[in-house]
């Protein structure tokens, strides 16, 4: 499936470029709020409580915010997730994003509740081989649900198995080998059809 082939609404968003100093905390910074603008925008078009918003991502340590088969990868888990999704979440919008925090597919969802969506995320985030590399999070208006909340344990570090959380914050792994692993992990996704 491709967006512009979609059965629903879509739009093309492309980060605009020199609107922010060509720092990458401000590039970042500018482009996480362009994520937040998306799924705000999708949440208040809809009725209340009518849709969430399911964000599908990349877990990409470093800077740039890109590696190869990075595309293939998001464009694969996006057709992987609406394909799993039952009837009775059916896409409403979609936009593809292409900025400094690297490539989003953002999905406006008719979804209640929102937690089976959840459940679909993390299905495929854990039944791939390449699940690792995938961070979806669904949003709705009161927020991101949280795995916890879901019953499911925190998410656990590329390299050594511990809490992913933890070992962020204590930058206890080199970036360059995060990146190498999450490289190989895009290197297992199935060449599209």
């Amino acid at each position: 499936m491709t967006l512009a082939a979609a059965s629903f609404p879509c739009i093309l968003v492309r980060a605009v470029s020199g609107l922010f100093p060509d720092s990458v905390i401000r590039r970042l910074l500018a482009a996480r709020e362009e994520r937040a603008w998306l799924q705000e925008y999708f949440l208040s078009s809809f009725a209340p409580g009518v849709c969430c918003v399911a964000q599908l991502s990349l877990n990409i340590p470093g800077w740039p915010k890109r590696l190869p088969g990075d595309e293939r990868a998001i464009r694969a888990a996006a057709k992987m997730f609406t394909d799993a999704l039952p009837g009775a979440w059916p896409p409403l919008a979609g936009a593809f994003l292409s900025n400094a925090a690297g490539l989003a597919i953002l999905l406006a969802l008719r979804g209640d509740p929102a937690s089976g969506i959840k459940k679909t995320v993390i299905g495929l985030e854990e039944g791939l081989k390449w699940g690792r590399a995938l961070d979806i999070d669904v949003i709705t208006s009161a927020g991101p649900l949280s795995r916890a909340l879901e019953g499911f344990p925190a998410r656990r570090c590329l390299i050594c198995g511990e809490d992913a959380k933890i070992c962020a914050r204590t930058k206890a792994h080199p970036i360059e080998e995060l990146r190498g692993k999450v490289e190989s992990l895009l290197g297992l996704v199935p060449p599209s059809r």
